[in-house]
């Protein structure tokens, strides 16, 4: 099962399109896999890999990214096309080898990280997620992983901020078409 995770993990991390989006005005829209992002007043889209091609089983990029008018506070929302995967692997599957990967790679650079499971409710339904609450010399930060299965489509959602609300805040402006 481990090696199956990680297979996954590997797929997630290679750099192809899945389904293209198009941002208008404020909102991101990806039609392909059916939501939108609208950035907060004040925020903007950063350029992700949205004009790369590719649908074949395994690709995988980051569709969109925001960030606060600081550069502090931001959200990424990638996406993995699992193929014939998708019926073996889970969004609990995935979330688990995520936090495994993140607080070790946290770890290293010496940040003190707490992780803790909570139900977030985006895009329509109560999915799994992950708070990782992190510290390094005197400074906190938030990050809250969400992985959403559409169809043969794995959505990870990654929020990073100074606080669990700030978080929850981006996250909710993902919402389904």
């Amino acid at each position: 099962m481990k090696k199956l995770v990680s297979l996954a993990l590997v797929l997630m991390l290679s750099l192809c399109l899945i389904a293209q989006g198009e941002i208008v005005g404020n909102t991101y829209i990806n039609t392909g896999i059916g939501f939108t992002v609208t950035a907060p007043e004040g925020w903007s889209f950063v350029d992700g890999d949205a004009d790369m091609p590719g649908n074949e089983e395994g690709a995988s990029c980051t569709l969109v990214t925001l960030q606060d008018a600081d550069a502090i506070n931001n959200m990424l929302v990638m996406a993995t096309n699992m193929g014939s995967l998708s019926a073996f692997i889970t969004e609990d599957m995935l979330l688990s080898a995520t936090e495994e990967q993140v607080d070790s790679q946290y770890a290293e650079y010496g940040f003190t990280v707490n992780s803790k499971h909570e139900t977030f409710v985006v895009l329509g339904g109560e999915h799994d997620s992950v708070v990782l609450t992190m510290s390094l010399y005197g400074i906190d930060m938030v990050q809250r992983y969400v992985i959403v299965k559409v169809d043969n489509i794995m959505v990870e959602i990654v929020a990073t901020g100074s606080s669990v609300e700030e978080v929850d805040y981006m996250i909710s402006c993902v919402t389904k078409l």
